[in-house]
């Protein structure tokens, strides 16, 4: 029993390693086989009202297309689970829940079971969240025989941590999905985040952030530290930095060495707040906004605790999508081109004359396109497109007609 002891403490380790992704899941079906003198094993989680099946880990003798059948069919025949839900959480075996009589006349034994060459069984049915079922199966053949008292005791003592695993396990997916969902937008949004030590280590940058970063204009990284291209403006950023740490306002803590930086830096830097504009050429400027790191978010990198969280917006990303607000306003071309010109800035007689149209065309296109957007002045259409978040989230920006400047060079 000491052997069959230390087996059930090793599983239960990787049990709970698989759970939180540091581990597969598949050897522990092996593993749990052998622990019981087995040689199949069956993982699963089942959603019997949504009809789904995951299977976590299973023996080599349920071979992929035995186990699309299970998925496909015998899932809704097997009786071993049916019956086992009604005793849930229970460490039940075959004869706690079917006849060897009765198992062989039905078809999930004939016309599966038999196929896997098992006939009983040492399981549980877990109730789980949102309906879902953790299962666990372990089968001896017909010559091998039932499992013994011992071994039901055993499961017994493995069975709460398999419970326990799953519902880390739908944690930290919740989790996952959670980040992922908040980073994606971000990135829709062209915004950049990074997480920052207090001496300007980065501890986390988003794919925006990277991407930035990666141009080498203006935002700078220089062995894994944050900085900027301009000396000046990056002891200002620092302060910042420290500032935010200290969970200080910026204008209280070196407000003095941060007004005597920027002097003389005239419209080209501002900085206030915790924020700070850097004019990368004359087309392009990165706007930061430095703010302190959430409670719960301080401590996600042991070693060094983040200090500060940083937002970088590059100005004149395309964020906005001609085929998605076209899409959603039911605008013409020749309508979604006009807008696409008065969100660049050129004038309404400009543009007429650029394509060749009168102004009058262009006015009741325009018209047109106040009365399918609800708006009535031309600054209210631009503002109202820009701060519509549905198309600030759209991707297909990337896919957007080319800007003005190209167009006028063809």
């Amino acid at each position: 029993m000491q052997r069959n002891d230390d087996e059930l403490l090793s599983l239960v380790e990787q049990l709970y390693a698989a759970a939180m992704g540091e581990l597969d899941w598949a050897p522990l079906a092996l593993g749990l086989a052998h622990a019981f003198d087995s040689e199949s094993c069956s993982l699963q989680i089942q959603n019997r009202p949504a009809k789904s099946v995951i299977r976590l880990a299973q023996t080599p003798n349920y071979t992929p297309g035995l186990i699309r059948e299970y998925v496909q069919h015998f899932f809704e025949v097997d009786e071993w689970v049916k019956r086992g839900l009604l005793k849930p959480g229970v460490i039940v075996g075959s004869e706690d829940l079917i006849s060897d009589d009765e198992l062989v006349r039905t078809e999930i034994h004939n016309d599966y079971q038999r196929r896997l060459g098992i006939f009983y069984i040492l399981g549980t049915a877990l109730p789980l969240e949102r309906g879902e079922i953790g299962c666990i199966g372990i089968h001896h053949s017909h010559k091998a025989g039932l499992f013994s008292a011992e071994q039901k005791t055993a499961l017994g003592v493995f069975a709460p941590h398999f419970k326990r695993a799953l519902k880390m396990r739908s944690m930290l997916s919740a989790l996952d999905l959670e980040k992922q969902i908040a980073m994606d937008s971000l990135d829709r949004l062209s915004l950049g985040v990074l997480l920052v030590g207090s001496r300007c280590e980065i501890l986390f940058a988003n794919a925006v952030a990277e991407r930035l970063i990666a141009k080498s204009a203006g935002i700078l990284s220089t062995c894994g530290r944050l900085h900027l291209a301009d000396g000046a403006r990056s002891s200002i950023l620092e302060q910042l930095i420290l500032d935010a740490s200290s969970l200080l306002t910026p204008s209280r803590k070196g407000g003095d060495k941060m007004e005597k930086l920027a002097g003389g830096l005239g419209a080209q830097i501002k900085s206030c707040d915790g924020a700070l504009s850097v004019l990368v050429d004359e087309h392009r400027s990165l706007s930061l906004l430095v703010c302190p790191v959430p409670p719960h978010c301080r401590t996600l990198h042991a070693a060094r605790p983040a200090a500060a969280m940083i937002f970088i917006s590059e100005s004149g990303a395309k964020v906005v999508s001609p085929e998605i607000f076209s899409q959603l306003y039911g605008l013409s071309p020749a309508e979604t081109r006009l807008v696409v010109a008065l969100l660049e800035g050129e004038r309404l007689q400009d543009y007429a004359e650029r394509i060749s149209i009168t102004l009058n065309t262009a006015k009741t296109q325009l018209k047109h396109v106040f009365e399918k957007t609800g708006v009535a002045r031309q600054s209210d259409l631009v503002r109202h497109i820009l701060a519509n978040p549905i198309l600030a989230l759209s991707r297909r920006a990337q896919r957007a007609a080319p800007p003005l400047a190209q167009e006028r060079k063809k």
